[in-house]
């Protein structure tokens, strides 16, 4: 059986609206799941040829020490900058975590990229943020899924919180800890 969708209206069988176009059910089903609320923010299966044993659990040390608390007003001290706790994703890390889940099968490398970066936003738990950082020799731009900060004391604490920054890691299939690092403007 051919089912149609109505530009805006209801799913109906093929042929009771004059303005439809026609999906098949393995179709309908896909657009289903993709605009479910309840599916946006689960974390989309592993391909088992890519499944990897777990990495060694963090400790403080890898991480390193945290910064001081930002500071912006010299009376108060040495002006400090604000430093962000994140883990750093290029554009080759999406586009691998997307074909490692496959979100686009057989996509291109910039539509993996793209639709992992998209998914991963939605899937890492609050209150994890997202920034820009410098990485690598050339210091070239990547993006960071932000842990912790040096803003408050409270965002500065979650530098220690292990249990939150492992599941941030597991997520992004990440083996190698945070890393401290500077907003960059874009």
């Amino acid at each position: 059986m051919m089912l149609a969708i109505q530009k805006g209206g209801p799913v109906a069988p093929s042929g009771s609206f004059n303005t439809t176009t026609s999906y098949d059910n393995l179709t309908l089903l896909k657009v289903f799941q993709l605009c479910t609320s309840s599916n946006l923010r689960t974390l989309p299966p592993l391909k088992p040829e890519c499944i990897r044993p777990a990495p060694p659990p963090l400790t403080l040390s890898d991480i390193g020490p945290s910064p001081l608390l930002r500071n912006s007003d010299l009376s108060k001290g040495p002006r400090v900058k604000t430093r962000y706790l994140g883990f750093i994703m290029t554009f080759n890390d999406l586009a691998q975590w997307g074909d490692d889940h496959d979100l686009i099968p057989g996509g291109q490398h910039y539509r993996l990229s793209y639709a992992a970066w998209e998914k991963l936003r939605l899937v890492v738990p609050y209150p994890t943020m997202t920034a820009v950082a410098h990485y690598g020799p050339h210091r070239s731009c990547a993006f960071s899924f932000v842990v912790a900060t040096n803003r408050t004391p409270e965002e500065l604490a979650r530098a220690t919180d292990l249990e939150f920054i492992e599941r941030v890691r597991g997520i992004l299939g990440k083996t190698e800890p945070p890393v401290w690092h500077h907003h960059v403007n874009v």
